[in-house]
Parts: C-alpha cells; structure tokens; sequence
C-alpha cells in the first residue's frame, strides 16, 4: 500500500468543497465520539461523495478525529487526488482483508466502524480471518445510518443542486412538448430527451429514461421501444436529471394530439385526486 501525499488543493477546490467537506466531517467525528469509534469505513457511493467529494465507482474512507483518508486502486488516484484534496490518498492493491489490518494499525485503530449494509458476510469473513492472523487487535463495529443521518438535513448548496435538478427536468418535459408527434418511435424520443437534459447541464441521466406509449404505458418500468406513437394515444414519460449528485426524477403523461374521451376522463380523474 502506497501513502501518498494530500493534492494540490485549488483556491477553487477550497471554495466549492472545502467548508462543506469541513463541515460534513466535523458532524461525523461527534457521532463516532458518541460511539466510541476510532474511526470509521465509509463504503456506500453516495455516502463516499457527500463526504469527501470522490465520485469513483469504488473506494474506500476512513476517518478518525485526526485522519481523513481515502484508500483507492491505481485507477482512481488521480481522480482521487483531483476530487478529495483535503483527504490523505492511499494507493492500495487487493481485496479488502489485504490491507485493511494493516492500514488500521498504521493510524492505531482498534475500534472500527463500518457500513453494515455495505460489508456482505463474506468479506465481514475474511477480514475477521485477517484479523485474527494478525498482530494487531481491531474491533469491528456494525453500525447503520449515521451517514444518512447527516444527508437527511440538506444544506442550501444541497437545495440549490436540487432545485436545479428539478429545473432540468421541468425544462427537458417542455422539450418533449415540442418534439413528440406522430411518427417518432419510442427510442428516437428517448434519444432526444437524454441528449437534452445533458446538453442543458445534467452529469449524466439518472435513470434509463421513461417513453412509454399505447399499451406499453401500462408497464410500471416500460423500456423505450421502436413502437411508433400514434396520434391521439397517450405516452408516459419518466424523465430527470442530476446536479452535483443530487437527482430529480419527473413523470407525466403526454397526449399527442386529442385523446379519447374516455381517456380524457380517467386522466381528469387521476389529475383531480392527487
């Protein structure tokens, strides 16, 4: 395992990240002092972001009253050291149980804290092997929720990103107004939506898009198909966007043209109740 020095920290970095990261971890070192914890593994994606403003598939940080530390493969190290200046890079190699043990002896950690719903038995197995076989004496500690406790109450950069998640999405819906008409396949709508909601700002799409029309909106999850829309059938839309991670998801039915009385009925209906 490779130690490598914190990155260069931007004048930019510090004012887009660094007082919420500062923050954000000052909360969660007061709930591991209430647990007694040493430190703590953070696993979970979203969890991983909102603390350290890594946005690798995979990676691991572990945290203590004086260490802020991300543990990541060869991969992701530039990104890690571009996305976390703050947090001490470690380069690592192999499965979990390889370096953990002895990573935690390095920062003298006896009791850790872990994601419980993150750590399958399997490899909570190993490292208790690893552990055992070892020198140095760590406690795993099964905790849930103490991050999610923190995400639960949102700062306003965390409202702005989600008002301009949802913005996006009412945006991209007056788009399709615009673009359906008869003839189009369920795919080349889809297509369009995607390419508009990035175009306009979003990261990515944070879900397979919705385009659903005919008997396919009957389906809770419908995938877009080449079905060609009619005109005067209904078309469901489930569209959305992303903003600095935080996601809008948007869903609303579309008619192209004038629908049948009877569905116009059962649409007032549905509309009427919510």
């Amino acid at each position: 395992m490779a130690r490598l020095s914190c990155g260069t920290t931007t004048a930019y970095q510090r004012t887009q990240w660094g007082e919420l990261g500062v923050n954000r971890l000052q909360k969660l070192r007061q709930h591991l002092a209430a647990r007694r914890l040493d430190a703590f593994l953070v696993s979970q994606a979203q969890n991983r972001r909102y603390l350290s403003g890594f946005t690798g598939s995979e990676g691991w940080l572990l945290i203590s009253e004086t260490t802020s530390a991300i543990a990541v493969d060869f991969r992701y190290v530039e990104q890690a050291v571009t996305e976390s200046p703050d947090f001490e890079v470690l380069q690592i190699k192999g499965d979990i149980s390889r370096w953990l043990p002895d990573l935690t002896a390095d920062f003298g950690i006896r009791k850790l804290g872990f994601e419980a719903t993150e750590i399958t038995v399997a490899i909570y197995q190993q490292l208790c092997i690893a552990i055992s076989q070892g020198q140095h004496k760590l406690q795993l500690i099964p905790t849930t929720g103490i991050v999610e406790s923190l995400r639960a109450i949102k700062e306003s950069a965390e409202i702005k990103s989600i008002t301009e998640a949802a913005a996006l999405a009412d945006a991209t819906l007056d788009y399709a107004r615009t673009i359906v008409q008869p003839g189009m396949s369920e795919k080349q709508i889809a297509w369009k939506l995607e390419g508009f909601v990035r175009e306009k700002g979003s990261e990515n799409v944070p879900f397979d898009f919705i385009v659903a029309s005919g008997p396919n909106a009957a389906m809770p999850h419908a995938r877009p198909t080449e079905r060609i829309i009619s005109k005067g059938e209904p078309i469901v839309l489930d569209i959305g966007a992303k903003v600095e991670g935080y996601c809008s998801d948007l869903s609303r039915t579309l008619c192209v043209g004038n629908g049948d009385k009877a569905f116009s009925k059962i649409y007032n209906i549905v509309l009427g109740s919510q």
